[in-house]
């Protein structure tokens, strides 16, 4: 699905006079400081004015549709793209997912759509580049004061490596509480799919993905545990129009992803859970197998509650002194909370997952 890299049209430099123009009304002021100081900022930082009229992904928002963008990097117009959102609290699972499926979208010369946020977004975003992809982070506010600080790198790799930060709002304004479901609707409509990968009840995601039933842009929803919290979003997708997605290969349905369909792609196949290891969504210290825990017991048991760990991870994990970690692992092996499997591996026991 690789092709040649076509920037969107009425791509135009800082000094572009119907650019200014709307600059100017974006900032919603006359203040001929404010907007030359923007200006000056978008020449030495490669910003420039994205006018998406005649652009059909930006007219499905019809009266909505922003008057002016504002890019920084590249954007590849030509190529299929796929918005992949969910919670900023992801699990192991889902950070993997995202990770995984936006690696292979990249690989396969798929846009892979986010919106720049801690965990999920994140993830699709790494996974994009990882594959040699390129991503599209949509942002809550300007391009001059990135939101989060903290993806400050994730930000900085997204421009060294040729794909795109981009934004309705002047470069100087900044992310508020209002912008961020505004910002959700752009990655639905830019997007020739959305994939929820891992949303709470309540969650961003679901903004996204109600923006993409308004405007008819299939709407897809991985599968998870269903009594985990995180989840909850998700699974109402599900009974709600969202079809369910377990590999890539499940896009191309969608006209613009058939590709995928006729690729081999590099996916996990389904294999079977060693018995033993615990869900996501179980703590072991509210099971009714496992009494009060004290001392050390307590921490070693919660590190194990995402999974088996090796005695170095355990205490990686928890802090504590080995001799202290050796000395829980015997009292949690002797009351039975714990399991020992092959490859020297600790895990809780079946009856305390």
């Amino acid at each position: 699905m690789q092709g040649k890299l076509l920037p969107p049209p009425n791509l135009v430099s800082p000094d572009d006079q119907a650019g200014v123009a709307r600059h100017r009304e974006a900032l919603g002021i006359e203040m001929k400081n404010r907007l030359a100081s923007e200006r000056d900022w978008m020449r030495r930082n490669g910003c420039r004015y994205w006018l998406p009229e005649g652009t059909q992904s930006i007219e499905r928002l019809a009266d909505d549709a922003p008057r002016i963008l504002f890019l920084r990097g590249e954007l590849d117009h030509s190529a299929p793209a796929v918005a992949i959102v969910g919670s900023r609290k992801a699990d192991s699972y889902g950070m993997d997912m995202a990770s995984r499926l936006g690696r292979v979208l990249g690989w396969a010369g798929v846009t892979v759509i986010s919106g720049g946020a801690l965990g999920i977004d994140r993830a699709a975003h790494e996974g994009a580049l990882n594959g040699g992809g390129r991503t599209l982070a949509i942002m809550a506010g300007g391009l001059a004061t990135l939101h989060p600080p903290g993806n400050a790198d994730l930000f900085a790799r997204i421009l060294e490596t040729g794909s795109g930060l981009l934004s309705e709002h002047p470069v100087g304004r900044k992310a508020e509480r209002w912008t961020f479901p505004r910002r959700n609707r752009l990655i639905a409509a830019l997007a020739d799919a959305v994939v929820v990968v891992q949303a709470g009840r309540v969650s961003g995601a679901l903004n996204t993905a109600a923006w993409a039933l308004k405007l008819d842009v299939p709407l897809f929803a991985v599968p998870a545990d269903a009594w985990y919290l995180e989840s909850q979003g998700t699974v109402s997708l599900l009974g709600r129009g969202a079809l369910p997605l377990a590999r890539p290969s499940d896009l191309a349905c969608v006209p613009a992803l058939e590709e995928l369909g006729r690729m081999d792609l590099p996916w996990p196949k389904p294999v079977h859970r060693p018995r033993g290891i615990p869900p996501p969504w179980k703590d072991p210290g509210s099971s009714p197998g496992v009494g009060p825990l004290k001392g050390a017991a307590s921490p070693v048991a919660k590190a194990l509650a995402d999974g088996p760990r090796t005695m170095d991870e355990l205490v990686a994990g928890t802090g504590l002194p080995p001799g202290m970690v050796q000395a829980a692992i015997l009292d949690l092996e002797i009351n039975g909370s714990i399991a020992r499997i092959p490859g020297g591996l600790f895990m809780l026991a079946a009856g305390n997952r």
